[in-house]
Protein backbone atom coordinates (compact mmCIF):
# COMPACT_ATOMS: atom_id res chain seq x y z
CA UNK A 1 0.00 0.00 0.00
CA UNK A 2 1.64 3.21 -1.15
CA UNK A 3 0.16 6.58 -0.19
CA UNK A 4 2.88 8.62 -1.84
CA UNK A 5 5.44 8.15 -4.56
CA UNK A 6 8.59 6.28 -3.59
CA UNK A 7 10.55 8.45 -1.19
CA UNK A 8 13.91 9.53 -2.50
CA UNK A 9 16.20 9.27 0.47
CA UNK A 10 18.74 11.65 -0.97
CA UNK A 11 19.65 13.11 2.36
CA UNK A 12 20.27 9.65 3.73
CA UNK A 13 22.62 8.73 0.97
CA UNK A 14 24.66 11.91 0.49
CA UNK A 15 28.42 12.03 0.19
CA UNK A 16 28.95 8.44 -0.94
CA UNK A 17 32.60 7.61 -1.48
CA UNK A 18 33.99 5.27 -4.11
CA UNK A 19 36.48 2.52 -3.40
CA UNK A 20 39.98 4.00 -3.45
CA UNK A 21 42.76 5.40 -1.29
CA UNK A 22 40.28 6.53 1.36
CA UNK A 23 38.83 3.04 1.80
CA UNK A 24 39.10 1.92 5.46
CA UNK A 25 41.26 -1.13 6.04
CA UNK A 26 39.71 -4.30 7.40
CA UNK A 27 41.05 -3.54 10.87
CA UNK A 28 40.20 0.15 10.80
CA UNK A 29 39.27 1.33 14.32
CA UNK A 30 38.80 5.04 13.67
CA UNK A 31 35.51 6.51 14.93
CA UNK A 32 32.65 6.31 12.44
CA UNK A 33 32.19 10.09 12.64
CA UNK A 34 33.96 12.84 14.53
CA UNK A 35 32.48 14.62 17.55
CA UNK A 36 31.85 17.77 15.54
CA UNK A 37 30.16 15.86 12.72
CA UNK A 38 27.86 14.07 15.15
CA UNK A 39 26.94 17.29 16.93
CA UNK A 40 26.23 19.18 13.70
CA UNK A 41 24.35 16.46 11.86
CA UNK A 42 20.92 16.88 13.45
CA UNK A 43 20.75 20.67 13.58
CA UNK A 44 18.58 22.33 14.66
CA UNK A 45 18.27 20.68 18.08
CA UNK A 46 14.70 19.43 18.27
CA UNK A 47 14.58 17.70 21.64
CA UNK A 48 14.71 19.75 24.83
CA UNK A 49 17.61 19.47 27.26
CA UNK A 50 16.60 16.86 29.78
CA UNK A 51 18.06 14.63 32.49
CA UNK A 52 16.30 11.31 33.00
CA UNK A 53 17.99 10.66 36.32
CA UNK A 54 19.52 7.31 35.43
CA UNK A 55 16.20 5.75 34.41
CA UNK A 56 16.40 2.45 32.51
CA UNK A 57 15.15 2.13 28.95
CA UNK A 58 14.11 -1.52 28.76
CA UNK A 59 14.25 -2.97 25.25
CA UNK A 60 12.93 -6.47 24.50
CA UNK A 61 13.97 -8.26 21.31
CA UNK A 62 15.29 -11.53 19.94
CA UNK A 63 18.96 -12.39 20.06
CA UNK A 64 20.17 -11.75 16.52
CA UNK A 65 18.27 -8.46 16.27
CA UNK A 66 19.99 -6.76 19.19
CA UNK A 67 23.28 -5.79 17.43
CA UNK A 68 21.33 -3.61 14.99
CA UNK A 69 20.16 -1.53 17.97
CA UNK A 70 22.73 -1.91 20.72
CA UNK A 71 26.17 -3.27 21.59
CA UNK A 72 27.82 -3.28 25.01
CA UNK A 73 31.37 -2.64 23.83
CA UNK A 74 33.57 -1.53 20.96
CA UNK A 75 35.46 -4.22 19.03
CA UNK A 76 37.15 -2.37 16.16
CA UNK A 77 34.40 -3.05 13.62
CA UNK A 78 33.23 0.18 11.98
CA UNK A 79 29.52 -0.48 12.30
CA UNK A 80 29.59 -2.11 15.74
CA UNK A 81 31.60 0.82 17.11
CA UNK A 82 29.21 3.31 15.52
CA UNK A 83 26.28 1.59 17.23
CA UNK A 84 28.16 1.72 20.54
CA UNK A 85 29.02 5.39 20.07
CA UNK A 86 25.47 6.30 19.07
CA UNK A 87 23.86 4.68 22.11
CA UNK A 88 26.51 5.63 24.67
CA UNK A 89 26.54 9.31 23.67
CA UNK A 90 22.76 9.43 23.85
CA UNK A 91 22.75 7.79 27.29
CA UNK A 92 25.35 10.26 28.55
CA UNK A 93 23.53 13.24 27.07
CA UNK A 94 20.17 12.43 28.67
CA UNK A 95 21.32 10.36 31.67
CA UNK A 96 19.57 7.03 31.18
CA UNK A 97 20.61 3.36 31.03
CA UNK A 98 19.94 0.95 28.15
CA UNK A 99 18.64 -2.35 29.50
CA UNK A 100 18.21 -5.30 27.11
CA UNK A 101 15.74 -8.17 27.44
CA UNK A 102 16.32 -11.15 25.13
CA UNK A 103 13.07 -13.07 24.85
CA UNK A 104 14.23 -15.73 22.36
CA UNK A 105 16.29 -16.62 19.31
CA UNK A 106 13.64 -16.18 16.62
CA UNK A 107 11.83 -13.04 15.48
CA UNK A 108 8.55 -14.92 15.81
CA UNK A 109 9.14 -15.49 19.54
CA UNK A 110 7.79 -11.98 20.07
CA UNK A 111 4.22 -13.28 20.03
CA UNK A 112 4.77 -15.51 23.05
CA UNK A 113 6.62 -12.72 24.84
CA UNK A 114 3.84 -10.20 24.27
CA UNK A 115 1.16 -12.70 25.28
CA UNK A 116 2.91 -13.50 28.57
CA UNK A 117 3.83 -9.93 29.51
CA UNK A 118 1.73 -7.19 27.93
CA UNK A 119 -1.49 -9.19 27.91
CA UNK A 120 -0.81 -10.07 31.55
CA UNK A 121 -0.55 -6.36 32.35
CA UNK A 122 3.13 -6.50 33.29
CA UNK A 123 5.25 -3.35 32.94
CA UNK A 124 8.33 -5.30 31.85
CA UNK A 125 9.67 -3.28 28.93
CA UNK A 126 9.51 0.18 27.37
CA UNK A 127 9.87 -1.03 23.77
CA UNK A 128 9.62 -4.37 22.02
CA UNK A 129 10.81 -5.41 18.55
CA UNK A 130 10.07 -8.55 16.58
CA UNK A 131 8.89 -10.12 13.32
CA UNK A 132 7.33 -7.45 11.12
CA UNK A 133 4.14 -9.31 10.29
CA UNK A 134 3.68 -10.60 13.84
CA UNK A 135 4.21 -7.13 15.31
CA UNK A 136 1.68 -5.74 12.83
CA UNK A 137 -0.91 -8.31 13.89
CA UNK A 138 -0.13 -7.81 17.59
CA UNK A 139 -0.63 -4.08 17.17
CA UNK A 140 -4.25 -4.67 16.17
CA UNK A 141 -4.82 -6.50 19.45
CA UNK A 142 -4.30 -3.22 21.32
CA UNK A 143 -0.84 -4.12 22.65
CA UNK A 144 0.97 -0.89 21.72
CA UNK A 145 0.59 2.85 22.04
CA UNK A 146 -0.17 5.17 19.13
CA UNK A 147 3.05 7.01 18.26
CA UNK A 148 1.38 9.67 16.11
CA UNK A 149 0.72 13.03 17.70
CA UNK A 150 3.41 12.64 20.34
CA UNK A 151 5.26 15.89 20.99
CA UNK A 152 8.73 14.32 20.68
CA UNK A 153 8.35 12.59 17.32
CA UNK A 154 9.21 14.37 14.08
CA UNK A 155 8.01 11.97 11.40
CA UNK A 156 9.01 14.32 8.61
CA UNK A 157 12.67 13.92 9.54
CA UNK A 158 14.88 11.34 7.79
CA UNK A 159 15.56 9.24 10.90
CA UNK A 160 11.93 8.10 10.74
CA UNK A 161 12.15 6.21 7.43
CA UNK A 162 9.09 7.84 5.93
CA UNK A 163 8.51 5.04 3.38
CA UNK A 164 7.94 2.56 6.22
CA UNK A 165 6.03 4.66 8.69
CA UNK A 166 3.53 5.93 6.13
CA UNK A 167 2.82 2.32 5.24
CA UNK A 168 2.33 1.48 8.93
CA UNK A 169 0.02 4.45 9.53
CA UNK A 170 -3.67 4.09 8.72
CA UNK A 171 -6.29 6.78 9.27
CA UNK A 172 -3.70 8.97 10.98
CA UNK A 173 -2.71 6.41 13.62
CA UNK A 174 0.31 4.15 13.98
CA UNK A 175 1.15 1.53 16.60
CA UNK A 176 4.35 -0.09 15.32
CA UNK A 177 7.21 1.84 13.79
CA UNK A 178 10.59 1.77 12.06
CA UNK A 179 13.36 4.29 12.70
CA UNK A 180 17.13 4.72 12.70
CA UNK A 181 17.26 3.43 16.25
CA UNK A 182 18.33 0.46 14.13
CA UNK A 183 19.95 0.17 10.70
CA UNK A 184 18.20 -3.16 10.10
CA UNK A 185 15.73 -1.86 7.52
CA UNK A 186 18.49 -0.49 5.30
CA UNK A 187 20.55 -3.64 5.69
CA UNK A 188 17.51 -5.74 4.71
CA UNK A 189 17.07 -3.90 1.39
CA UNK A 190 16.80 -6.43 -1.44
CA UNK A 191 19.10 -6.22 -4.44
CA UNK A 192 20.83 -8.31 -7.09
CA UNK A 193 24.41 -9.49 -6.74
CA UNK A 194 26.12 -10.09 -10.11
CA UNK A 195 29.25 -12.21 -10.53
CA UNK A 196 31.46 -9.95 -12.64
CA UNK A 197 34.12 -12.62 -13.21
CA UNK A 198 31.55 -14.99 -14.70
CA UNK A 199 30.14 -12.14 -16.75
CA UNK A 200 33.58 -11.41 -18.19
CA UNK A 201 34.27 -15.10 -18.87
CA UNK A 202 31.07 -15.37 -20.90
CA UNK A 203 31.35 -11.93 -22.52
CA UNK A 204 28.28 -10.53 -20.76
CA UNK A 205 28.20 -6.79 -20.15
CA UNK A 206 27.31 -5.60 -16.68
CA UNK A 207 24.16 -3.51 -17.32
CA UNK A 208 25.31 -0.31 -15.59
CA UNK A 209 24.35 1.83 -18.58
CA UNK A 210 20.82 0.43 -18.56
CA UNK A 211 20.51 1.19 -14.86
CA UNK A 212 21.76 4.74 -15.30
CA UNK A 213 19.49 5.55 -18.23
CA UNK A 214 16.43 3.98 -16.59
CA UNK A 215 15.99 1.07 -18.98
CA UNK A 216 17.05 -1.78 -16.67
CA UNK A 217 13.88 -3.89 -16.80
CA UNK A 218 12.62 -7.28 -15.69
CA UNK A 219 12.56 -8.56 -19.27
CA UNK A 220 16.20 -7.54 -19.74
CA UNK A 221 17.21 -9.28 -16.51
CA UNK A 222 15.32 -12.49 -17.19
CA UNK A 223 16.62 -12.49 -20.75
CA UNK A 224 20.16 -12.51 -19.37
CA UNK A 225 19.59 -15.44 -17.02
CA UNK A 226 17.03 -17.81 -18.54
CA UNK A 227 19.37 -19.51 -21.04
CA UNK A 228 22.62 -19.09 -19.11
CA UNK A 229 23.58 -22.66 -18.18
CA UNK A 230 26.70 -24.83 -18.26
CA UNK A 231 26.88 -28.53 -17.32
CA UNK A 232 30.11 -27.85 -15.45
CA UNK A 233 30.70 -31.36 -14.14
CA UNK A 234 29.60 -33.05 -17.37
CA UNK A 235 27.29 -35.57 -15.72
CA UNK A 236 24.27 -34.65 -17.81
CA UNK A 237 22.21 -33.75 -14.73
CA UNK A 238 21.28 -30.34 -13.38
CA UNK A 239 22.81 -30.01 -9.93
CA UNK A 240 24.60 -27.57 -7.63
CA UNK A 241 27.92 -28.15 -9.43
CA UNK A 242 26.64 -26.64 -12.67
CA UNK A 243 26.61 -22.94 -13.58
CA UNK A 244 23.33 -21.05 -13.80
CA UNK A 245 22.07 -17.60 -14.62
CA UNK A 246 20.11 -17.33 -11.38
CA UNK A 247 20.43 -19.76 -8.50
CA UNK A 248 17.56 -18.64 -6.26
CA UNK A 249 15.72 -19.78 -3.17
CA UNK A 250 11.95 -20.22 -3.12
CA UNK A 251 11.21 -17.75 -0.31
CA UNK A 252 11.87 -14.64 -2.39
CA UNK A 253 11.08 -12.26 0.44
CA UNK A 254 10.01 -8.73 -0.61
CA UNK A 255 10.55 -9.34 -4.34
CA UNK A 256 6.86 -8.84 -5.11
CA UNK A 257 6.74 -5.55 -3.16
CA UNK A 258 9.13 -4.14 -5.74
CA UNK A 259 6.43 -4.45 -8.38
CA UNK A 260 2.95 -4.94 -6.94
CA UNK A 261 1.19 -3.49 -3.88
CA UNK A 262 -2.23 -5.07 -3.40
CA UNK A 263 -3.52 -2.84 -0.57
CA UNK A 264 -4.08 0.90 -0.88
CA UNK A 265 -5.39 3.57 1.50
CA UNK A 266 -7.81 6.10 0.07
CA UNK A 267 -8.25 9.76 1.00
CA UNK A 268 -10.76 8.84 3.72
CA UNK A 269 -8.24 6.62 5.51
CA UNK A 270 -9.87 3.38 4.36
CA UNK A 271 -7.69 0.50 3.14
CA UNK A 272 -8.95 -1.17 -0.03
CA UNK A 273 -8.01 -4.20 -2.12
CA UNK A 274 -6.74 -2.51 -5.25
CA UNK A 275 -4.13 -3.96 -7.61
CA UNK A 276 -3.41 -4.73 -11.24
CA UNK A 277 -4.26 -8.43 -11.61
CA UNK A 278 -2.84 -8.79 -15.10
CA UNK A 279 0.43 -7.29 -13.96
CA UNK A 280 0.62 -9.67 -10.99
CA UNK A 281 -0.08 -12.63 -13.28
CA UNK A 282 2.53 -11.49 -15.81
CA UNK A 283 5.14 -10.87 -13.10
CA UNK A 284 4.53 -14.22 -11.45
CA UNK A 285 4.49 -16.09 -14.74
CA UNK A 286 7.78 -14.61 -15.94
CA UNK A 287 9.69 -15.15 -12.69
CA UNK A 288 8.14 -18.55 -12.09
CA UNK A 289 8.86 -19.86 -15.58
CA UNK A 290 12.46 -18.59 -15.42
CA UNK A 291 13.20 -20.31 -12.13
CA UNK A 292 11.11 -23.44 -12.65
CA UNK A 293 11.40 -24.19 -16.36
CA UNK A 294 14.29 -22.39 -18.06
CA UNK A 295 17.83 -23.81 -18.32
CA UNK A 296 19.32 -20.84 -16.46
CA UNK A 297 17.03 -20.95 -13.45
CA UNK A 298 17.80 -23.11 -10.44
CA UNK A 299 16.17 -23.44 -7.02
CA UNK A 300 18.88 -23.99 -4.41
CA UNK A 301 16.51 -24.42 -1.45
CA UNK A 302 13.86 -22.65 0.57
CA UNK A 303 16.06 -20.19 2.47
CA UNK A 304 18.74 -17.69 1.38
CA UNK A 305 21.91 -19.57 0.49
CA UNK A 306 24.80 -17.67 -1.10
CA UNK A 307 27.09 -20.69 -1.46
CA UNK A 308 26.52 -21.26 -5.18
CA UNK A 309 27.08 -17.59 -5.96
CA UNK A 310 30.23 -17.45 -3.86
CA UNK A 311 31.49 -20.62 -5.61
CA UNK A 312 31.01 -19.05 -9.06
CA UNK A 313 28.03 -21.24 -9.88
CA UNK A 314 25.51 -18.48 -10.42
CA UNK A 315 25.66 -15.29 -12.47
CA UNK A 316 23.08 -13.57 -10.25
CA UNK A 317 22.00 -13.87 -6.65
CA UNK A 318 19.04 -12.15 -4.95
CA UNK A 319 19.46 -11.17 -1.32
CA UNK A 320 19.92 -8.30 1.14
CA UNK A 321 22.56 -5.58 1.37
CA UNK A 322 23.52 -7.17 4.69
CA UNK A 323 25.17 -10.02 2.78
CA UNK A 324 28.02 -7.69 1.81
CA UNK A 325 29.13 -7.45 5.44
CA UNK A 326 28.87 -11.13 6.35
CA UNK A 327 31.96 -13.24 6.96
CA UNK A 328 31.29 -15.44 3.93
CA UNK A 329 31.28 -12.45 1.59
CA UNK A 330 34.12 -10.62 3.36
CA UNK A 331 36.35 -13.69 3.34
CA UNK A 332 35.30 -15.03 -0.06
CA UNK A 333 37.12 -14.44 -3.33
CA UNK A 334 34.12 -13.90 -5.59
CA UNK A 335 34.24 -10.81 -7.81
CA UNK A 336 30.84 -9.18 -7.79
CA UNK A 337 28.86 -5.99 -8.13
CA UNK A 338 25.42 -4.82 -7.05
CA UNK A 339 22.41 -3.90 -9.15
CA UNK A 340 18.99 -2.57 -8.15
CA UNK A 341 16.03 -4.80 -8.81
CA UNK A 342 14.96 -4.06 -12.39
CA UNK A 343 11.88 -2.05 -13.24
CA UNK A 344 8.79 -3.93 -14.37
CA UNK A 345 9.06 -2.00 -17.63
CA UNK A 346 10.34 1.36 -18.82
CA UNK A 347 7.11 3.13 -17.86
CA UNK A 348 8.00 2.60 -14.19
CA UNK A 349 9.48 5.91 -13.08
CA UNK A 350 11.85 4.79 -10.29
CA UNK A 351 13.72 1.70 -9.18
CA UNK A 352 11.95 0.21 -6.17
CA UNK A 353 13.54 -1.80 -3.38
CA UNK A 354 11.46 -4.09 -1.21
CA UNK A 355 12.60 -4.41 2.40
CA UNK A 356 11.46 -5.51 5.86
CA UNK A 357 12.13 -4.40 9.41
CA UNK A 358 11.56 -5.98 12.84
CA UNK A 359 9.05 -3.34 13.83
CA UNK A 360 9.04 -1.72 17.26
CA UNK A 361 6.19 -0.86 19.60
CA UNK A 362 5.79 0.88 22.95
CA UNK A 363 3.62 -1.40 25.13
CA UNK A 364 0.36 -0.13 26.58
CA UNK A 365 1.70 -1.40 29.93
CA UNK A 366 4.60 1.09 29.88
CA UNK A 367 4.10 3.24 33.00
CA UNK A 368 6.25 6.11 31.72
CA UNK A 369 5.39 6.49 28.04
CA UNK A 370 6.58 10.11 27.97
CA UNK A 371 10.15 9.02 28.69
CA UNK A 372 9.90 6.07 26.29
CA UNK A 373 8.81 8.33 23.41
CA UNK A 374 11.58 10.79 24.25
CA UNK A 375 14.30 8.13 24.28
CA UNK A 376 13.03 6.57 21.03
CA UNK A 377 13.38 9.94 19.30
CA UNK A 378 16.81 10.63 20.82
CA UNK A 379 18.19 7.22 19.82
CA UNK A 380 16.66 7.54 16.33
CA UNK A 381 18.40 10.89 15.75
CA UNK A 382 21.73 9.53 16.99
CA UNK A 383 21.41 6.39 14.85
CA UNK A 384 20.79 8.45 11.76
CA UNK A 385 23.68 10.81 12.50
CA UNK A 386 26.26 8.21 13.51
CA UNK A 387 25.34 4.65 12.50
CA UNK A 388 23.83 5.35 9.07
CA UNK A 389 26.97 6.98 7.59
CA UNK A 390 29.21 4.37 9.20
CA UNK A 391 27.17 1.54 7.71
CA UNK A 392 26.23 2.98 4.34
CA UNK A 393 29.05 5.37 3.49
CA UNK A 394 32.05 3.77 5.18
CA UNK A 395 31.25 0.05 5.28
CA UNK A 396 29.13 -0.62 2.20
CA UNK A 397 30.08 2.19 -0.17
CA UNK A 398 33.79 2.38 0.62
CA UNK A 399 35.17 -0.61 2.48
CA UNK A 400 33.24 -3.40 0.74
CA UNK A 401 32.61 -1.93 -2.70
CA UNK A 402 34.70 -3.63 -5.37
CA UNK A 403 34.40 -1.03 -8.12
CA UNK A 404 33.51 2.62 -8.66
CA UNK A 405 29.96 1.83 -9.79
CA UNK A 406 28.92 -0.03 -6.64
CA UNK A 407 28.42 3.09 -4.47
CA UNK A 408 26.22 4.51 -7.23
CA UNK A 409 24.22 1.28 -7.34
CA UNK A 410 23.90 1.41 -3.55
CA UNK A 411 22.48 4.90 -3.75
CA UNK A 412 19.86 3.82 -6.29
CA UNK A 413 18.96 0.81 -4.15
CA UNK A 414 18.65 2.95 -1.03
CA UNK A 415 16.61 5.62 -2.79
CA UNK A 416 13.80 3.17 -3.55
CA UNK A 417 13.13 1.47 -0.21
CA UNK A 418 9.49 0.46 0.33
CA UNK A 419 7.32 -1.72 2.57
CA UNK A 420 4.15 -3.55 1.61
CA UNK A 421 1.16 -3.92 3.93
CA UNK A 422 -0.15 -6.92 2.01
CA UNK A 423 3.17 -8.65 2.70
CA UNK A 424 2.83 -7.85 6.40
CA UNK A 425 -0.63 -9.42 6.34
CA UNK A 426 0.53 -12.57 4.58
CA UNK A 427 1.21 -15.80 6.41
CA UNK A 428 3.78 -18.55 6.24
CA UNK A 429 1.12 -21.19 5.63
CA UNK A 430 -0.97 -21.12 2.49
CA UNK A 431 -1.07 -18.77 -0.47
CA UNK A 432 -1.65 -15.04 -0.04
CA UNK A 433 -1.64 -12.00 -2.28
CA UNK A 434 1.24 -10.42 -0.37
CA UNK A 435 3.48 -13.40 -1.13
CA UNK A 436 1.91 -14.56 -4.35
CA UNK A 437 5.13 -14.71 -6.38
CA UNK A 438 7.09 -16.61 -3.76
CA UNK A 439 4.16 -18.91 -3.01
CA UNK A 440 3.97 -19.76 -6.72
CA UNK A 441 7.70 -20.48 -7.01
CA UNK A 442 7.58 -22.58 -3.85
CA UNK A 443 4.61 -24.48 -5.25
CA UNK A 444 6.55 -25.36 -8.38
CA UNK A 445 3.94 -24.41 -10.98
CA UNK A 446 2.65 -21.31 -12.77
CA UNK A 447 -0.59 -22.99 -13.79
CA UNK A 448 -3.99 -21.44 -12.96
CA UNK A 449 -2.61 -18.12 -11.70
CA UNK A 450 -5.78 -16.17 -12.47
CA UNK A 451 -8.08 -18.61 -10.70
CA UNK A 452 -5.73 -18.82 -7.72
CA UNK A 453 -5.81 -15.04 -7.35
CA UNK A 454 -9.59 -15.08 -7.59
CA UNK A 455 -9.79 -17.70 -4.84
CA UNK A 456 -7.78 -15.45 -2.51
CA UNK A 457 -9.83 -12.29 -2.76
CA UNK A 458 -12.38 -13.10 -0.06
CA UNK A 459 -9.66 -14.02 2.45
CA UNK A 460 -7.71 -10.86 1.66
CA UNK A 461 -10.83 -8.74 2.06
CA UNK A 462 -11.36 -10.20 5.53
CA UNK A 463 -7.81 -9.08 6.45
CA UNK A 464 -8.57 -5.60 5.18
CA UNK A 465 -11.86 -5.49 7.10
CA UNK A 466 -9.95 -6.20 10.32
CA UNK A 467 -7.49 -3.39 9.55
CA UNK A 468 -10.23 -0.88 8.82
CA UNK A 469 -12.25 -1.90 11.88
CA UNK A 470 -9.25 -1.44 14.17
CA UNK A 471 -8.04 1.86 12.74
CA UNK A 472 -11.56 3.28 12.68
CA UNK A 473 -11.75 3.07 16.46
CA UNK A 474 -11.49 6.30 18.42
Amino acid sequence: MKKTSILLLAAMLMNLTACGDSTPSADDTSPAVTESEAEAAAEPELLPERSLGGKSFRFATYESNLPFFYTAEMNGDIVNDAVYTSVSRTMDKYDFEYETIIYGTSNGDVESYVNTTILAGDDECDMVSGHDGVMWQLSMDNNFLNVRGNEYHYFDKPWWMTYANEELMVNGRQYVFSSYMSYKSLSAARCLYMNTALAEDYNIAVPYDSVYNGTWTLDQYLGMVKDFYQDANGNGARDREDIYGWAAYTNLYCLQATYINCYKENAEGIVTLDFDREKLIDLTSKIGETLLSSPGGYISGTAPDAAMFLNNKSLFYYDTLHQMTTAEFREGSVEYTLLPLPKYDETQSDYITGTVDPHCGIPITCTDPDTAHFIVEALSIAGYDIVRPAYFDQALSAKFSQNEDMPKMLQIIGDGLTLDMAYLCSSYAGTSLGRFVMNTVAGGSTDKLASTIESLLRKEQRKIDIINEFFAQE
